[in-house]
């Protein structure tokens, strides 16, 4: 079976978690870069630059980001990175692609699983917003890799920002 999966922060190309994706030989395919087609806040939260993407849809702006068509066993790991259930949440959102892998998807419209955050802080609602993530942009928040953090780091860390 095949997942639409729209990717907007670390798992994107050329940034820090892409290779969750591309670790597998096969079961995942590019099929192009788009945004949503709602707006969404994207924000750098956490003393380890993660990107959230809260649940607060209609606020912040359309984010962009890439679709990947990927097979379950891609999907489950996926769910796993995302600490789906529990942490992140997901449901489908409509995205308009705006650069095709193809021209098959020019213009369309997909129906997308993206990975949001359920359950915040209200102030990080007042965080800047982003439209378009980069670890290595001019906010000057790169991610911090998960090999780089202590154990324990999802308890003491990203928990009080929930």
């Amino acid at each position: 079976m095949s997942h639409l999966v729209f990717v907007y922060g670390t798992l994107k190309r050329g940034q820090p978690n892409h290779h969750v994706i591309t670790d597998f030989k096969e079961g995942y395919k590019l099929i192009g870069e788009g945004q949503t087609q709602s707006k969404w806040p994207l924000v750098i939260a956490s003393e380890f630059n993660i990107p959230f993407l809260l649940d607060s849809e209609g606020e912040g702006h359309n984010v962009a980001g890439e679709v990947y068509e990927v097979n379950d066993s891609v999907f489950a790991k996926l769910d796993e990175l995302e600490g789906y259930p529990g942490f992140y949440d997901r449901r489908q959102v409509s995205i308009a692609m705006t650069t095709p892998a193809n021209d098959t998807t020019s213009h369309q419209v997909l129906q997308c699983w993206l990975y949001f955050l359920p359950k915040f802080k209200p102030d990080m609602k007042d965080l800047e917003k982003y439209s378009n993530y980069d670890s290595y942009g001019a906010h000057g928040k790169p991610y911090v890799e998960r090999y780089w953090r202590n154990d324990g780091w999802f308890e003491d860390k990203v928990e009080p920002l929930l």
